[in-house]
């Protein structure tokens, strides 16, 4: 599983909800008898993200939804030195960051990857006015995601 754990029961969580996404699926398919439509392993094949959120759930539903369009997870983490740490070993394709971790702003992290030219996004729990610092240049969603359009946000970053 192209997971990077950093300890913890994620695997027991990611199993179910992974299950539970393939039975969603089976329905879905069954509806509109055509399942194909709904494989999106194939679009970020490949490519290394990093998820930064403090909320374990919330961590873990991002990290099951863009392992199911392909893409290898680095993290969970949940702080921004932990972030910083995997970020500046390189071969980071794309960040999904949580702007407040605990009570922690992650200025430090944003400016990083505005740096080293690393694509990401925001998935907040609460909405940052449009001027502020770290929304510039960066689009946000706020929790909880409609995955649909969360892919689509990030295929069109990842393709720029």
């Amino acid at each position: 599983m192209p997971f990077i754990s950093m300890g913890g029961p994620t695997h027991v969580v990611l199993s179910a909800l992974k299950s539970c996404m393939v039975k969603i699926r089976t329905c879905i398919g069954a509806l509109v008898e055509e399942p194909h439509i709904l494989d999106f392993s194939f679009m970020l094949r490949g490519r290394r993200i990093l998820v930064v959120e403090t909320n374990y759930y919330s961590a873990m539903e991002l990290a099951l939804s863009l392992h199911e369009m392909g893409a290898t997870i680095l993290g969970p983490v949940p702080s921004e030195d932990a972030a910083l740490d995997i970020l500046l070993l390189g071969n980071v394709d794309f960040v999904v960051f949580n702007a407040q971790l605990r009570d922690h702003r992650v200025a430090l992290l944003a400016e990083c990857l505005r740096r080293q030219n690393v694509p990401s996004m925001m998935v907040n729990d609460v909405p940052l006015s449009s001027g502020d610092s770290l929304c510039q240049g960066r689009p946000q969603m706020l929790h909880p995601v409609a995955h649909g359009r969360f892919h689509k946000v990030v295929e069109e970053l990842l393709a720029m």
